[in-house]
């Protein structure tokens, strides 16, 4: 949902219950609420319709600003909080902050990565990259920001917590588990290509979200609880084959809901409403399918459009399956 259209969804769905002495007055109108009788001689605040028409335009305004068909997406225009000038500093101090993030993930993590986005926040930067070679994943790391010297602190390079060990684990298990998600690759492609659905392009899975292991339909997570000894392996030998990972499949000990693979698909046509018939085909397709990975699955269905400044397709008629009715495979 867009943060004004949210902002506004939200305001429409709530009313306050109002006791005693109150400082509203005539000016209530003016302001875009009105007081009316409620419950046991108490006021309640009712927006008017002057402030109703006034809240769907401003929606209305935000989404022909902010809203992109999902296949012209690739990034630009994203935002996380007020950056109070980070992020124009961060860009100009590029180089230093390539080199810093490459170091901190070589020294911590053993991996090599690649720049693909840099985001200013409130005394910060946010950092996206990708992983070069396998396991494969995005992520994200933090740099400090100097906004009055107008530097970046290259020593001072960190992250939040387990979002860059669910990333590398996320990409062993796609690594682990490749066949596996081969059967969920092809079933993907054909649904795309016979229903009037598409994906994401690659190029915003790098850009926004640090989205860990992921595709243009799907996305990995897992619970770290679970896979912490499978971390440890990675970061006491990453050079090991892919093969020799895939021998880990025997060892690893999970509870099927501890790894989640979220399904995240659009529809491919700028006036098309998301399909209940397609999800509902697609969530017993998934629950009847062999050769999956063991897993919870999630699947979520959206209309044509990215908002742009979150880099999220989730809006009010967007559809869900798999929430609070489980899909699992075990």
């Amino acid at each position: 949902m867009g943060y004004v259209k949210g902002i506004a969804a939200l305001t429409l769905g709530a009313t306050f219950v109002l006791g005693g002495c109150s400082a509203l007055n005539s000016a209530d109108e003016e302001q875009g609420y009105e007081l009316v009788d409620g419950k046991n001689g108490a006021k309640e605040i009712k927006l008017t319709e002057k402030e109703l028409e006034r809240l769907e335009q401003v929606g209305k305004e935000y989404r022909e600003k902010n809203y992109v068909p999902v296949q012209e997406y690739v990034g630009e225009g994203f935002r996380l909080e007020a950056d109070n000038g980070t992020d124009a500093i961060a860009e100009k101090k590029r180089e230093e902050v390539e080199q810093a993030v490459k170091k901190f993930f070589v020294d911590k993590y053993k991996t090599d990565v690649k720049v693909h986005n840099i985001v200013g926040t409130t005394g910060a930067a946010s950092v996206f990259v990708e992983s070069v070679g396998e396991p494969h994943f995005y992520t994200l790391a933090i740099i400090p920001v100097d906004v009055k010297n107008e530097s970046v602190e290259t020593d001072g390079v960190w992250s939040l917590e387990d979002e860059i060990e669910q990333a590398i684990v996320t990409g062993l298990l796609a690594m682990i588990y490749d066949e596996k998600l081969a059967v969920l690759d092809d079933y993907l492609e054909t649904i795309v290509n016979e229903y009037p659905v598409t994906g994401q392009k690659v190029e915003a899975l790098g850009s926004v979200g640090a989205v860990k292991y992921a595709t243009p339909y799907y996305r990995l997570s897992a619970n770290m609880d679970s896979f912490q000894n499978l971390l440890a392996e990675y970061i006491s030998n990453p050079e090991r084959t892919k093969e020799e990972w895939k021998s880990f499949e025997e060892e690893i000990n999970y509870d099927p809901e501890q790894f989640i693979i979220a399904i995240e698909l659009f529809m491919s046509e700028k006036d098309l409403e998301p399909d209940e018939e397609l999800i509902d085909k697609i969530a017993t397709d998934i629950k009847k399918m062999e050769g999956l990975p063991r897993a919870k699955y999630g699947i979520d269905l959206h209309d044509n459009f990215v908002d742009k400044m979150s880099g999220r397709g989730n809006k009010e008629n967007s559809l869900e399956r798999g929430n609070p009715e489980l899909i699992i495979k075990e």
